[in-house]
């Protein structure tokens, strides 16, 4: 099976705006930490570029006790291949949390591999196919109770298949998306989050979950609905540890597009397999961390979890489960906030195997 390889040099600095804002209330000047990147992955060739975040308070001038820290991440990168990426991930609090927005703005020209739909295909290399899309995700929520959140989700990805593979799975371009088109989405969503820190929780929870109906009447070229949850808990079963422990669950219905489905792997859904190295209509995962100290801003992190697609909610098989383990380690970056830099590595079935660095917790 391929390995996932993401290699990644970076001198980091921290840029402030004054101090680190300081969660009290007594200082709220923001801050920013930033540093250049240099990757390298098959499907790239050598990429460069930067990343970085923005930390602040929206309510700087009429601070409202309890307010939380609002965050801009921005990443840039251009590889060999003249492939560009360019997302800027957000999320903002008004005074008192009463109102949140987050959701991520992106264009993207870009390789990545497909695999196929399903698990008939465990052991294909994959096929490389360019696209080039533009991204708005938006969550605009209010705040109706202490800890939690009601609101709307609007998703629009507007794409282009540049190029497919001969003689691959999407040559003949019979795959729903394969023409391109574009998706558009709006529905409720629920927010509950009663964590003790947004970046780096020790304790609470949060559960997230969203409908989004795709329509013409939106805009959409395809007619199909979404259904997600996300949950996390955080304990702290010995003193200076974190366990985390995360469930998600994604179920589509209708014509769904081939880059829209259910994805399992990457970053934050199954670390040790690449980002859509199983997908389908249906997704169920199930992951967990034990985060603990090692030494002054270092922590290390210990990665397991399992996941697995269908077709139909009928069709979820123990024996298409796909586990994956791994280990990590985080230095922290901005120290009032608690943000860290994360890097992981881990392994699925087959040879998978993932290394990623990024900014932030996987969940």
């Amino acid at each position: 099976m391929r390995n996932i390889f993401f290699l990644f040099f970076f001198a980091g600095s921290i840029l402030s705006f004054g101090q680190e804002a300081d969660t009290s209330g007594r200082d709220r000047r923001g801050s920013v930490f930033g540093l250049p990147i240099v990757y390298v992955t098959p499907e790239t060739s050598w990429a460069f570029g930067a990343a970085g975040i923005y930390s602040f308070y929206a309510d700087r001038k009429a601070p409202v006790a309890g307010t939380r820290p609002s965050q801009l991440q921005l990443a840039f990168a251009y590889t060999l291949k003249k492939q560009i990426l360019f997302y800027l991930p957000y999320d903002i609090f008004t005074g008192g949390n009463q109102y949140r927005f987050n959701g991520e703005i992106g264009l993207y020209r870009y390789t990545y591999f497909y695999f196929g739909i399903g698990n008939e295909y465990p052991d294909y290399d994959g096929e490389l196919f360019g696209i080039s899309f533009a991204r708005i995700r938006l969550n605009a929520l209010k705040k109706t109770q202490k800890h939690l959140f009601l609101g709307l989700r609007y998703w629009m990805d507007r794409f282009t298949i540049d190029e497919v593979e001969d003689q691959g799975l999407l040559t003949d371009r019979t795959v729903a998306g394969a023409n391109g088109g574009m998706v558009s989405g709006l529905g409720p969503t629920l927010l509950i989050d009663s964590r003790d820190n947004l970046f780096f929780p020790r304790k609470g929870a949060l559960v997230e979950a969203a409908v989004i109906a795709h329509a013409p009447l939106l805009g959409s070229d395809f007619s199909y609905s979404k259904f997600s949850v996300n949950a996390s808990r955080y304990l702290v079963p010995v003193p200076k540890t974190v366990l985390a422990l995360n469930a998600y669950m994604e179920f589509n219905s209708g014509t769904v597009p081939f880059n829209q489905m259910a994805l399992l792997g990457g970053a934050k859904k199954l670390r040790g397999y690449y980002e859509g190295r199983f997908r389908d209509k249906q997704l169920l995962i199930l992951q967990g961390e034990w985060r603990f100290p090692i030494w002054k801003r270092f922590k290390g992190t210990i990665v397991g979890g399992a996941g697995m697609v269908a077709d139909k909610l009928a069709n979820f098989n123990l024996d298409n489960l796909r586990p994956a383990y791994g280990a990590g380690l985080r230095y922290l970056a901005l120290k009032a906030q608690q943000i860290h830099i994360r890097l992981d590595f881990a392994w699925g079935q087959n040879d998978n195997s993932g290394f990623y660095l990024t900014i932030g917790e996987a969940f």
